[in-house]
């Protein structure tokens, strides 16, 4: 139920921010907006965004105020998605070369 009204909320508000942009940058008014046809409206509501690869990073676009209400942080969300961070890759680089360099001497 819960998940139902949150659903539900989503999409109101998705479509009072679609109505605020076609307002905001197309200069319509809301009455234009709301005499637009519904199967068109819907068409075009139904639309989604192609991502990029800047988005595919978890909790991109989620601020530390979110993240902390999901009592998570960025660094947790790409672990959990097998992502590294940074000093992690860093770490497996020098990790991966001294592992080459072993291997080079003991060849010799």
């Amino acid at each position: 139920m819960a998940n139902t009204v949150i659903q539900l909320q989503t999409q109101l508000d998705n479509l009072l921010y679609a109505e605020k942009q076609a307002i905001q940058y197309t200069h319509w008014t809301p009455e234009q907006f709301d005499d637009m046809d519904y199967f068109e409206l819907n068409e075009i509501m139904s639309s989604e965004y192609t991502e990029t690869i800047d988005d595919l990073q978890v909790g991109h676009n989620l601020s530390n105020e979110d993240l902390s209400k999901m009592h998570t942080t960025k660094d947790r969300l790409n672990h959990q998605a097998g992502r590294l961070s940074l000093n992690e890759a860093i770490q497996k680089v020098k990790q991966y070369k001294a592992n080459q360099q072993q291997s080079q001497k003991g060849g010799n």
